[in-house]
Protein backbone atom coordinates (compact mmCIF):
# COMPACT_ATOMS: atom_id res chain seq x y z
CA UNK A 1 0.00 0.00 0.00
CA UNK A 2 1.42 3.41 -1.03
CA UNK A 3 1.81 6.27 1.38
CA UNK A 4 -0.86 8.33 -0.45
CA UNK A 5 -3.32 5.44 -0.34
CA UNK A 6 -2.67 4.93 3.36
CA UNK A 7 -3.37 8.63 4.02
CA UNK A 8 -6.57 8.59 1.96
CA UNK A 9 -7.81 5.50 3.80
CA UNK A 10 -6.85 6.79 7.24
CA UNK A 11 -9.45 7.12 9.94
CA UNK A 12 -9.21 10.94 9.99
CA UNK A 13 -9.68 11.38 6.22
CA UNK A 14 -12.54 8.91 6.01
CA UNK A 15 -14.12 10.52 9.05
CA UNK A 16 -13.81 13.99 7.50
CA UNK A 17 -15.43 12.73 4.29
CA UNK A 18 -18.25 11.22 6.30
CA UNK A 19 -18.74 14.44 8.28
CA UNK A 20 -18.76 16.48 5.05
CA UNK A 21 -21.42 14.21 3.54
CA UNK A 22 -23.47 14.49 6.73
CA UNK A 23 -23.13 18.30 6.65
CA UNK A 24 -24.22 18.40 3.00
CA UNK A 25 -27.26 16.27 3.72
CA UNK A 26 -28.19 18.52 6.62
CA UNK A 27 -27.82 21.59 4.40
CA UNK A 28 -30.08 20.00 1.77
CA UNK A 29 -32.72 18.56 4.07
CA UNK A 30 -32.88 21.16 6.86
CA UNK A 31 -34.75 23.78 4.72
CA UNK A 32 -37.49 21.20 4.15
CA UNK A 33 -38.01 21.23 7.91
CA UNK A 34 -38.22 25.02 7.87
CA UNK A 35 -34.72 25.62 9.24
CA UNK A 36 -33.20 28.85 7.95
CA UNK A 37 -29.93 30.74 8.35
CA UNK A 38 -28.04 31.13 10.66
CA UNK A 39 -29.33 27.93 12.30
CA UNK A 40 -28.94 26.08 9.05
CA UNK A 41 -25.18 26.76 9.09
CA UNK A 42 -24.93 25.72 12.75
CA UNK A 43 -26.74 22.44 12.07
CA UNK A 44 -24.54 21.71 9.05
CA UNK A 45 -21.39 22.29 11.15
CA UNK A 46 -22.40 19.88 13.97
CA UNK A 47 -20.84 16.71 12.40
CA UNK A 48 -17.33 18.20 12.49
CA UNK A 49 -16.94 18.75 16.28
CA UNK A 50 -18.58 15.35 16.81
CA UNK A 51 -15.97 13.85 14.48
CA UNK A 52 -13.17 15.60 16.40
CA UNK A 53 -14.37 14.21 19.73
CA UNK A 54 -14.70 10.69 18.30
CA UNK A 55 -11.20 10.81 16.78
CA UNK A 56 -9.68 11.97 20.08
CA UNK A 57 -11.40 9.18 22.03
CA UNK A 58 -10.33 6.55 19.50
CA UNK A 59 -6.74 7.80 19.56
CA UNK A 60 -6.63 7.56 23.36
CA UNK A 61 -8.09 4.06 23.26
CA UNK A 62 -5.51 2.94 20.70
CA UNK A 63 -2.68 4.48 22.71
CA UNK A 64 -3.73 2.63 25.87
CA UNK A 65 -4.11 -0.64 23.99
CA UNK A 66 -0.67 -0.24 22.43
CA UNK A 67 0.88 0.60 25.79
CA UNK A 68 -0.74 -2.43 27.41
CA UNK A 69 0.41 -4.71 24.60
CA UNK A 70 3.93 -3.30 24.78
CA UNK A 71 4.07 -3.91 28.53
CA UNK A 72 2.83 -7.48 28.09
CA UNK A 73 5.26 -8.24 25.29
CA UNK A 74 8.17 -6.59 27.05
CA UNK A 75 7.36 -8.26 30.35
CA UNK A 76 7.05 -11.65 28.70
CA UNK A 77 10.27 -11.12 26.80
CA UNK A 78 12.13 -10.09 29.94
CA UNK A 79 10.76 -13.06 31.87
CA UNK A 80 11.72 -15.46 29.09
CA UNK A 81 15.16 -13.88 28.80
CA UNK A 82 15.76 -14.10 32.54
CA UNK A 83 14.61 -17.74 32.60
CA UNK A 84 16.94 -18.58 29.72
CA UNK A 85 19.84 -16.85 31.48
CA UNK A 86 19.14 -18.75 34.71
CA UNK A 87 19.08 -22.05 32.85
CA UNK A 88 22.31 -21.21 31.01
CA UNK A 89 24.00 -20.28 34.30
CA UNK A 90 22.82 -23.56 35.83
CA UNK A 91 24.33 -25.62 33.01
CA UNK A 92 27.54 -23.57 33.00
CA UNK A 93 27.96 -24.11 36.74
CA UNK A 94 27.51 -27.85 36.35
CA UNK A 95 29.99 -28.02 33.48
CA UNK A 96 32.60 -26.23 35.57
CA UNK A 97 31.97 -28.51 38.56
CA UNK A 98 32.36 -31.61 36.39
CA UNK A 99 35.51 -30.30 34.70
CA UNK A 100 37.15 -29.32 38.00
CA UNK A 101 36.17 -32.56 39.71
CA UNK A 102 37.36 -34.80 36.88
CA UNK A 103 40.66 -32.91 36.71
CA UNK A 104 41.08 -33.36 40.46
CA UNK A 105 40.21 -37.04 40.17
CA UNK A 106 42.80 -37.50 37.44
CA UNK A 107 45.48 -35.72 39.46
CA UNK A 108 44.70 -37.78 42.56
CA UNK A 109 44.86 -40.98 40.54
CA UNK A 110 48.36 -40.13 39.33
CA UNK A 111 49.55 -39.17 42.81
CA UNK A 112 48.41 -42.51 44.18
CA UNK A 113 50.00 -44.46 41.32
CA UNK A 114 46.74 -45.89 40.05
CA UNK A 115 46.12 -46.73 36.42
CA UNK A 116 43.53 -45.40 34.03
CA UNK A 117 41.07 -48.03 35.24
CA UNK A 118 40.53 -46.03 38.43
CA UNK A 119 37.73 -44.14 36.68
CA UNK A 120 35.70 -47.36 36.56
CA UNK A 121 37.22 -49.51 39.29
CA UNK A 122 35.97 -47.13 41.96
CA UNK A 123 32.16 -47.21 42.14
CA UNK A 124 30.18 -44.02 41.62
CA UNK A 125 26.98 -43.33 43.54
CA UNK A 126 24.44 -40.57 42.96
CA UNK A 127 22.63 -39.27 46.02
CA UNK A 128 19.17 -37.75 45.58
CA UNK A 129 16.51 -36.62 48.00
CA UNK A 130 14.49 -33.55 48.96
CA UNK A 131 16.11 -30.42 50.42
CA UNK A 132 17.09 -30.77 54.06
CA UNK A 133 17.12 -34.57 53.93
CA UNK A 134 20.62 -34.62 55.43
CA UNK A 135 22.44 -36.07 52.43
CA UNK A 136 25.63 -34.07 52.98
CA UNK A 137 25.61 -34.57 56.73
CA UNK A 138 25.23 -38.33 56.24
CA UNK A 139 28.43 -38.34 54.19
CA UNK A 140 30.26 -36.25 56.75
CA UNK A 141 29.22 -38.63 59.54
CA UNK A 142 29.71 -41.81 57.51
CA UNK A 143 33.21 -42.53 58.79
CA UNK A 144 34.53 -42.76 55.24
CA UNK A 145 37.99 -41.47 54.45
CA UNK A 146 38.14 -38.67 51.89
CA UNK A 147 41.78 -38.48 50.74
CA UNK A 148 41.20 -35.40 48.60
CA UNK A 149 39.51 -33.48 51.39
CA UNK A 150 42.01 -30.63 51.35
CA UNK A 151 41.63 -29.99 47.63
CA UNK A 152 37.86 -30.42 47.54
CA UNK A 153 37.32 -28.39 50.68
CA UNK A 154 35.46 -31.23 52.35
CA UNK A 155 35.90 -29.77 55.80
CA UNK A 156 33.56 -30.56 58.67
CA UNK A 157 30.19 -28.90 58.07
CA UNK A 158 30.91 -28.56 54.32
CA UNK A 159 27.67 -28.32 52.42
CA UNK A 160 25.50 -28.01 55.52
CA UNK A 161 22.79 -25.51 54.65
CA UNK A 162 22.25 -26.78 51.14
CA UNK A 163 24.14 -28.16 48.17
CA UNK A 164 23.91 -25.65 45.33
CA UNK A 165 24.14 -28.07 42.40
CA UNK A 166 26.33 -31.11 42.93
CA UNK A 167 29.12 -31.78 45.42
CA UNK A 168 31.70 -34.45 44.61
CA UNK A 169 32.99 -36.58 47.47
CA UNK A 170 36.09 -38.67 46.74
CA UNK A 171 36.30 -41.49 49.29
CA UNK A 172 38.73 -44.39 49.29
CA UNK A 173 35.86 -46.78 48.70
CA UNK A 174 33.74 -44.83 46.21
CA UNK A 175 32.86 -41.49 44.65
CA UNK A 176 29.62 -39.88 45.78
CA UNK A 177 27.79 -37.25 43.73
CA UNK A 178 25.65 -35.34 46.21
CA UNK A 179 22.95 -33.56 44.19
CA UNK A 180 20.97 -30.51 45.25
CA UNK A 181 17.65 -31.31 46.86
CA UNK A 182 15.85 -29.03 44.42
CA UNK A 183 16.87 -31.36 41.60
CA UNK A 184 14.72 -34.03 43.23
CA UNK A 185 11.63 -31.99 44.10
CA UNK A 186 11.77 -29.40 41.27
CA UNK A 187 9.12 -27.36 43.05
CA UNK A 188 10.74 -23.92 43.34
CA UNK A 189 12.17 -22.90 39.95
CA UNK A 190 10.91 -25.83 37.93
CA UNK A 191 12.42 -24.91 34.54
CA UNK A 192 15.87 -24.20 36.02
CA UNK A 193 15.81 -27.32 38.20
CA UNK A 194 14.69 -29.52 35.29
CA UNK A 195 17.43 -28.08 33.09
CA UNK A 196 20.04 -28.60 35.80
CA UNK A 197 18.98 -32.17 36.49
CA UNK A 198 18.96 -33.03 32.79
CA UNK A 199 22.38 -31.44 32.27
CA UNK A 200 23.75 -33.30 35.29
CA UNK A 201 22.64 -36.65 33.87
CA UNK A 202 24.06 -35.88 30.43
CA UNK A 203 27.40 -34.76 31.84
CA UNK A 204 27.52 -37.88 33.99
CA UNK A 205 26.89 -40.09 30.97
CA UNK A 206 29.56 -38.28 28.94
CA UNK A 207 32.11 -38.49 31.75
CA UNK A 208 31.68 -42.22 32.41
CA UNK A 209 29.96 -43.59 29.34
CA UNK A 210 30.55 -47.32 29.88
CA UNK A 211 29.00 -47.38 33.33
CA UNK A 212 27.79 -43.94 34.45
CA UNK A 213 26.85 -45.05 37.97
CA UNK A 214 26.99 -48.09 40.22
CA UNK A 215 24.06 -47.18 42.40
CA UNK A 216 21.63 -44.55 43.66
CA UNK A 217 21.14 -43.50 47.27
CA UNK A 218 17.73 -42.00 48.03
CA UNK A 219 17.95 -39.98 51.24
CA UNK A 220 14.83 -39.26 53.29
CA UNK A 221 14.71 -37.69 56.74
CA UNK A 222 12.75 -39.82 59.19
CA UNK A 223 11.26 -36.82 61.09
CA UNK A 224 10.03 -35.33 57.81
CA UNK A 225 8.37 -38.60 56.85
CA UNK A 226 6.77 -38.88 60.28
CA UNK A 227 5.45 -35.31 60.17
CA UNK A 228 4.17 -35.46 56.59
CA UNK A 229 0.63 -36.46 55.77
CA UNK A 230 -0.29 -39.22 53.33
CA UNK A 231 -0.65 -36.79 50.43
CA UNK A 232 2.74 -35.17 51.03
CA UNK A 233 4.45 -38.55 51.34
CA UNK A 234 2.82 -39.61 48.08
CA UNK A 235 4.14 -36.45 46.40
CA UNK A 236 7.67 -37.18 47.63
CA UNK A 237 7.43 -40.75 46.37
CA UNK A 238 6.13 -39.61 42.97
CA UNK A 239 8.94 -37.05 42.59
CA UNK A 240 11.62 -39.61 43.47
CA UNK A 241 10.07 -42.15 41.11
CA UNK A 242 10.20 -39.59 38.28
CA UNK A 243 13.84 -38.76 38.98
CA UNK A 244 14.78 -42.45 39.00
CA UNK A 245 12.94 -43.04 35.74
CA UNK A 246 14.71 -40.05 34.13
CA UNK A 247 18.03 -41.30 35.46
CA UNK A 248 17.53 -44.78 34.01
CA UNK A 249 16.28 -43.46 30.66
CA UNK A 250 19.18 -41.02 30.23
CA UNK A 251 22.01 -43.18 31.52
CA UNK A 252 20.67 -46.39 29.97
CA UNK A 253 21.66 -48.35 33.05
CA UNK A 254 19.81 -50.33 35.70
CA UNK A 255 21.59 -49.50 38.93
CA UNK A 256 20.53 -50.64 42.40
CA UNK A 257 18.66 -48.14 44.55
CA UNK A 258 19.33 -47.85 48.29
CA UNK A 259 17.05 -46.05 50.72
CA UNK A 260 19.03 -43.94 53.20
CA UNK A 261 16.97 -42.91 56.23
CA UNK A 262 18.52 -39.92 57.99
CA UNK A 263 18.01 -37.86 61.15
CA UNK A 264 16.61 -40.81 63.09
CA UNK A 265 18.29 -39.35 66.18
CA UNK A 266 15.86 -36.41 66.05
CA UNK A 267 12.76 -38.52 66.61
CA UNK A 268 11.17 -37.84 69.97
CA UNK A 269 11.47 -40.79 72.31
CA UNK A 270 8.41 -42.03 74.10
Amino acid sequence: MSRLTAILLSRAVLGFIGAAIAAALIALLAPLAGLEMPWLAVAAAVPFPILAVVLILLKRRDAKAEERMTEELTGGSDAARMAAMDQADEVAGLRKTFADSLALLKAGRKQRGLGDGYLYSTPWYVIIGPPGAGKTTALLKSGLNFPLAEQTGAKPLKGVGGTRQCDWWFADEAIFLDTAGRYTTQDSHEAVDQTGWGAFLKLLKDARSRQPINGVLVAMAVPDLAAAGPEERAQHAAAIRRRLRELYETLKVKAPVYLLLTKADLIARG
